[in-house]
């Protein structure tokens, strides 16, 4: 009887749901007595306790807290190996229990897991519905535990869930094991697992996005989402193969299924993020809908709308198509937006939309750049608060096309961007100056620009900029200057504002070799002009380009060139560095050398001059500037028949042109010296060198045709007359007392230690050599001037001679000698020339 009554009992409970229950009075003895009685070995009261139980778990919270302190947990779990209606009963309760908080924190402490290993099995392999729907529900709350999850997959669970998702036809079943994958997949060990899921099935999920209940569809969805955030390959594949980009933008573009478009963006955004769905919708009928649907959809679209837009853009192979499809005119339309987060990606996909060259030009128009160009004001953007984006897109607009500066200059941009400039990191990232930097050089450089933005004030803020930290800036801001400096204006600001010294201390102090190579072309570029070439030399350039390592010297050449430029300019400067000067430097108008031991940088003349400064050692200078006014008589019968009778030997004792030169200079004696210096200390003028070139050219002009060694030998002997001193028969020590005496004398008259080299009439190797080089470079001897390693001066001159073989002719050097022999050839390179450059000198 009693075994009838059970299993009428027992049919009853499969028959109706728990929640059929009949009403009863719930007091707390009950209660206590009901959870007490749960360990009783009769399934029949066990049974009645936990209807009691679960029907007091369902009123409120506050019952549910009771039963968790009354230790209600661990007697359910001891209940799972009772019949079926006490385990559907239990696992129910468990799963109501698991509402609150402490539960799901006490599951998580692992003094349960063998029982939620048990209970992923009953969902596993157990064949009751009910069991394995209340199983999951239990699996799916606890599933929020990082822990617990990894122990749920230590046991293969995807697979049967991915099996009974294939089948299921029980829809409460269907929402909670969708909702338990869904749970699953947040979890961080569902990376691991999933690529071993061989028999997974993408296209089982994807039909689910149809499904008529409104749950399991929006699972659908989420599930989606987070397997296309994954970006795995194989199921992207899947996911290509089901069209789902197609699919979801068919979604968004449907008002009936606004609930799902949030998930729907965030799929389609997401498979932009794997190569293998981020371009093979983009010819398709959906993705041309997509496009014309953005231009008039709500805001609340666009934010996630333009980021799809974006990232389409950011790949370089598509942009053709996506010209072709006439996609930035719906990238355009998002400028509508007052929303800055929207414009900001608007700008960035207008960027890079704008490196195809048709796009770009398609793209410029007014309405757009003022657009841009208006952002720049904006204060109050948190996400790019110094507007760097902005800054970005019109300079990458006005480096692909003039039709935006165009635009830019009717809008009269030039001012603003000047301003900016100005104010530097003071209102700017380095980002933003660096790219205002360039539109304002894009500005300069351009002709029909130029002079919209280039100005005195422009031009101090550039030579400012050059010594920026930042070497774009410094960069741009040195090539700005090269193109202005083709102004003469901007060449006396760029000499008022110091800018030799700002570019030398700039040149001196960077590493980055890109930054020196355009200090070195704006130098190259300004080394024609004298002052400037001058004010470079002063402000330490030469130091500074010789201290280069030599490694550096071998990247940039312009190093080389820069030097024998300045060099070349200002050949005093070159003699005092190289000691050289070759028979291609023609010596200029007071050009001057210092014969003696200078300490300290190189001296220029006109602050010498300016500051009135005496050096002790002395300064030979060769000037020009005085005029020969009046032809002189021809020389004496004795001079022109010299010529007549040498037969171009010039093999002749040397004094009878020495003294028909001292009855010429005699004749000449009226022309006295004047040492009256307006100011004391300046530089005498010359009268004397120009005289020697006009008198040595008129004895050339009254001998037969002369050959380039006669003349030379001739003017060696005319430089011997002219510093030979008043007695010849004096040793050398005692010429050197009378040179001295002769010196101080003409400092004393001149008031200076900077004496023209007409003046002298004792010299030795130094005096000699330079006034040599003197004449010879007005009356076309090709000549040189050294001074050697002994403080020993000398010239040395080219000749062609013939080396008797086919090749020709071939450049010979040779050494004048004006000490010893005077007039003789010492070829370079032979005993007696190392002699001769190596003896012992008096003169230092």
């Amino acid at each position: 009887m009693e075994k009838d009554q059970r299993k009428t009992r027992v049919k009853k409970l499969n028959a109706k749901l728990p929640d059929d229950i009949k009403e009863k009075s719930y007091l707390t003895r009950n209660v206590d007595t009901s959870i007490a009685i749960l360990n009783s070995p009769e399934d029949d009261i066990v049974l009645e306790a936990l209807l009691f139980l679960s029907k007091y778990a369902d009123i409120c919270l506050i019952n549910l807290n009771y039963l968790q302190q009354k230790g209600l947990l661990k007697k359910v779990l001891d209940l799972f190996d009772r019949n079926i209606c006490v385990l559907r009963l239990s696992l129910r309760l468990l799963s109501t229990l698991l509402t609150i908080e402490d539960v799901v924190f006490e599951f998580d402490q692992g003094i349960y897991d063998n029982y939620i290993k048990r209970i992923t099995e009953f969902y596993i392999t157990h064949k009751d519905s009910y069991v394995k729907e209340f199983s999951v529900t239990i699996l799916m709350k606890l599933a929020n535990s990082c822990r617990i999850t990894s122990l749920i997959f230590s046991v293969d669970l995807l697979n049967p869930i991915l099996a009974t998702l294939k089948s299921l036809k029980n829809l409460g079943l269907l929402q909670n094991t969708m909702a338990l994958f869904d749970a699953l997949l947040t979890a961080p060990a569902a990376l691991s697992v999933l690529p071993e899921l061989k028999n997974f099935d993408a296209s089982v999920i994807v039909n689910y996005l149809k499904h008529t209940d409104k749950e399991v569809k929006m699972l659908a969805f989420k599930i989606i989402s987070k397997l296309t955030l994954f970006a795995l390959d194989n199921y992207q594949t899947m996911f290509k193969n089901q069209k789902l980009v197609e699919k979801m933008m068919e979604v968004v573009m449907n008002p009936e299924l606004k609930v799902n478009h949030a998930l729907a963006m965030q799929i389609i955004s997401n498979c932009l993020n794997s190569d293998i769905t981020s371009t093979y919708f983009i010819e398709s009928v959906q993705f041309l809908e997509f496009c014309c649907w953005v231009k008039t959809c709500d805001n609340e679209y666009l934010y996630q709308s333009v980021d799809i837009f974006l990232k389409l853009s950011a790949i370089p192979s598509i942009r053709q198509i996506l010209f072709d499809l006439s996609v930035e005119e719906s990238i355009l339309y998002f400028l509508r937006s007052n929303e800055k987060c929207i414009l900001n990606k608007t700008c960035e996909a207008i960027s890079y939309m704008s490196e195809h060259k048709y796009c770009c030009e398609h793209m410029l128009t007014t309405t757009v750049v003022g657009t841009i160009f208006n952002m720049l004001d904006r204060t109050d953007d948190e996400e790019d608060p110094q507007n760097d984006i902005a800054y970005r897109t019109l300079a990458n607009l006005t480096k692909r096309s003039f039709k935006a500066m165009s635009i830019l200059n009717q809008l009269g941009a030039q001012a603003k961007f000047i301003d900016l400039f100005s104010k530097g990191l003071t209102v700017m990232s380095d980002e933003s100056f660096s790219n205002v930097t360039e539109i304002l050089y894009h500005f300069v450089v351009h002709p029909n620009y130029q002079h919209t933005v280039v100005n005195s004030r422009l031009f101090k803020e550039l030579l400012k900029a050059i010594q920026s930290n930042h070497e774009n800036v410094s960069n741009l801001s040195t090539e700005m200057i090269t193109y202005c400096l083709a102004n003469p204006d901007f060449v006396d600001l760029f000499l008022n504002q110091n800018g030799p010294e700002i570019v030398v201390e700039t040149l001196n102090g960077t590493n980055s070799l890109k930054l020196q190579k355009s200090l070195l072309v704006l130098i190259h570029c300004m080394l024609y002009n004298e002052a400037v070439t001058v004010e470079f030399i002063k402000a330490g350039l030469i130091k500074v380009l010789k201290d280069f390592p030599e490694h550096i010297k071998v990247r940039s050449p312009l190093i080389k060139t820069v030097l024998d430029l300045i060099f070349n300019a200002y050949l005093p400067l070159k003699f005092y560095e190289t000691h050289r000067l070759h028979i291609t430097d023609k010596l200029n108008n007071q050009f001057y050398l210092i014969n003696g031991v200078w300490r300290g940088s190189f001296p220029f003349l006109d602050i010498l001059r300016y500051e009135k400064v005496a050096p002790i050692v002395s300064i030979y200078v060769v000037d020009y500037t005085y005029e020969v006014k009046e032809p002189y008589e021809k020389l004496s019968n004795t001079s022109s028949s010299l010529f007549e009778e040498s037969k171009l030997d010039f093999m002749v004792d040397s004094m009878i042109l020495k003294r028909s030169l001292n009855t010429f200079f005699h004749r000449e004696s009226a022309h006295s010296i004047h040492y009256d210096v307006v100011l004391i200390g300046d530089l005498s003028p010359d009268p004397y060198l120009p005289k020697y070139i006009y008198h040595i050219n008129k004895l050339f002009e009254e001998g037969k045709e002369k050959s380039l060694i006669d003349k030379i030998r001739m003017l060696s002997i005319y430089v011997d007359t002219m510093m030979c001193g008043p007695d010849e028969s004096l040793k050398v020590p005692q010429k050197y007392h009378t040179f001295l005496l002769h010196i101080q004398s003409l400092k004393l008259k001149l008031g200076t230690n900077m004496i023209p080299i007409g003046y002298l009439r004792i010299g030795f190797h130094c005096e000699r050599s330079l006034l040599f080089k003197a004449i010879a470079d007005r009356i076309c001897i090709p000549c040189s001037l050294v001074q050697g390693e002994n403080h020993i001066y000398w010239n040395e001159v080219a000749l062609l001679e013939d080396d008797n073989s086919k090749s020709g002719p071939v450049l010979v050097f040779y050494i004048v000698d004006l000490m010893n022999r005077v007039g003789s050839l010492i070829p370079v390179g032979s005993r007696d020339a190392d002699q001769y450059c190596n003896e012992k000198h008096y003169n230092k």
